[in-house]
Order: structure tokens, then C-alpha cells, then sequence
């Protein structure tokens, strides 16, 4: 009787895998900056950097501010040039989005860029030190 009632828990499927350098390129086709839309970009890119961070350090970034995601990436294996570089473009980001600075057309279109070589800096450490710390030990023999 137990069996026959028991629910049956539905199976999870596994999250895709996000390409995030396919999603950056994606911002900078919607051609936001030439509609003059420089806030909605610098979200964009800003929401984009923070859940890649989320995805390759397991630091919260969403909800939190840019002094407290910096804080907590020094406690990861990214690279304390990495955590400058992110906190520089979070912070410009920061300044778009709240305090209504308008940066030159030319520093803009470059965002994309830097926060593609951010993110491949990021991932040349952080997933080689996940690469190396999944390796099995040697067996040992014992005698």
C-alpha cells in the first residue's frame, strides 16, 4: 500500500551550461549604445559579469554591492588582479546605472571587451585550479 502511494519526486534536469561569452557578444548586438540606452547596457553587462561570477566562484554577486562581491572574491582562487579588474568594471557599471554618468561612446563599446578579457582571465585560473584539485591522489601502496 505504502509504495502505491508514494509520490514519485520529479527528476531535476541538469542546468545548462551558460556560454557567457556568446551572451556578451549578445549585449553588444542589441547596439544599445547607439540607441543612446547607456544604463540598460551597463546593466546588462553588469548582471552578465555578477552571474558569471556567481557560476565560476560561488561568490553571491546578485544582491550584493560591488565593495561586498570584491571583498569575497579575495577569498577565492581568482587572482587579486582579476578582483581589481572586476571591481574597476563593476564600479563603472555602478556609475552608469546610478549615478547617471554618460561615459564616452568609445570607453563604452570597449566594455564588452573588458569584460571579455576579465571573465578569460577569471577562467584560465579559477577553472584550471577546479581541474586540479578534482585530479584523484595516487594510489598509495601499502605494504
Amino acid at each position: 500500500y505504502w509504495l502505491i502511494k508514494r509520490k514519485r519526486r520529479p527528476t531535476e534536469s541538469p542546468p545548462v551550461p551558460v556560454d557567457w561569452y556568446a551572451e556578451l557578444k549578445k549585449v553588444a548586438r542589441m547596439k544599445l549604445l547607439e540607441k543612446g540606452e547607456y544604463k540598460q547596457y551597463y546593466s546588462l553587462l553588469s548582471e552578465l559579469a555578477r552571474r558569471y561570477l556567481e557560476a565560476r566562484t560561488r561568490v553571491e554577486a546578485m544582491e550584493r554591492t560591488t565593495f561586498e562581491v570584491v571583498r569575497d572574491l579575495h577569498g577565492t582562487p581568482v587572482p587579486d588582479a582579476q578582483v581589481a579588474q572586476v571591481e574597476t568594471f563593476l564600479s563603472d557599471a555602478d556609475l552608469v546605472k546610478f549615478a547617471k554618468v554618460k561615459p564616452r561612446e568609445e570607453v563604452a563599446v570597449e566594455a564588452v571587451g573588458k569584460a571579455e578579457q576579465m571573465m578569460r582571465a577569471i577562467d584560465a585560473k579559477v577553472l584550471r585550479t577546479v581541474t586540479e584539485d578534482s585530479v584523484d591522489p595516487p594510489n598509495e601502496v601499502k605494504g
